[in-house]
């Protein structure tokens, strides 16, 4: 799909939690056998560097299993995962599951492919091809499902209309959240463009009316008008998140053959930088 644009990429430098060797140590602390996997993309998709405000500074990546592996014998991992000393959580999902992942329309794919908040690893490789070969109207369904509860949460503090309501007492951040993720899929579906960043989005035309009463309701000086309005907002946004309405994306996976072929690729490097590091 060559039309899907990205938010702009970050500096590299700017994914503080991580480095490569800190990843690796934590990998071979976890997995020791998995040393030798070729990892071929990070990236931080969670946290004040991709969303804008405080967060999990989640960790996510792309490891390949060589071909020697899948067509053995042997079981073979399709995902690693850790923390960091920091305290990130992060995971790595080996290439053909994250393939399978974005094929079946999943968020958490799309959100580590397409992070412009990316380490350093030294591998020449674009994750955000996949995304582009993969994609469909459906990945809307996903900011749909993921955004129910919120809704329901800020629906119910619009029929309570209680601004000391505990919900807004434990914290505000659930409403960033949620509409960063009502807004990144409605952004998605219309224009075909994929952004993480909460003031990116509420830049956007799609995102009118909802800046002032979440900064209000975020920034403690909110009032009920203000939660009604989200409230008003929230139904607005979510009644977007249909395949009918996705229209900037296509109907199916427009290189479904190219995603094969890269895949096939990846397998045989990698068995290539496996057997070089094993010394055959």
């Amino acid at each position: 799909m060559e039309t899907l644009t990205f938010c702009k990429p970050g500096n590299a430098q700017s994914l503080a939690t991580l480095d490569f060797p800190t990843l690796q140590s934590s990998l071979v602390e976890n997995y020791p056998a998995a040393i030798h996997l070729p990892i071929i993309h990070i990236a931080q998709f969670g946290g004040m560097a991709v969303h804008g405000f405080a967060g999990v500074e989640r960790v996510g990546g792309v490891f390949v299993q060589p071909a020697h592996s899948v067509l053995g014998l042997r079981a073979w991992d399709d995902a690693l995962e850790g923390v960091l000393p920091g305290g990130a959580p992060w995971v790595l999902f080996e290439a053909e599951k994250i393939v399978r992942m974005m094929l079946r329309q999943s968020g958490l794919a799309l959100e580590i492919l397409a992070s412009p908040v990316g380490g350093d690893w030294g591998v020449d490789f674009d994750a955000r091809v996949l995304v582009c070969g993969a994609i469909t109207r459906e990945i809307v369904l996903y900011y749909r499902d993921v955004t129910r509860v919120g809704v329901s949460r800020l629906l119910a503090l619009v029929e309570s209309g209680r601004i000391d309501d505990p919900c807004l007492e434990d914290g505000r951040g659930w409403l960033q959240d949620l509409f960063r993720h009502l807004l990144t899929g409605c952004v998605l579906g219309q224009q075909g463009h994929v952004c993480l960043h909460l003031e990116h989005l509420l830049d956007l035309p799609v995102a009118e009316g909802v800046r002032e009463p979440l900064d209000s309701l975020v920034g403690g000086r909110g009032d009920g008008l203000a939660i009604r309005e989200l409230g008003v907002q929230a139904v607005r946004l979510q009644g977007f998140l249909e395949v009918e309405q996705a229209c900037a994306l296509p109907e199916r996976p427009s290189d479904y053959d190219g995603l094969n072929d890269w895949l096939v690729t990846q397998r045989l490097v990698a068995g290539n930088v496996v057997g070089r590091r094993n010394g055959r």
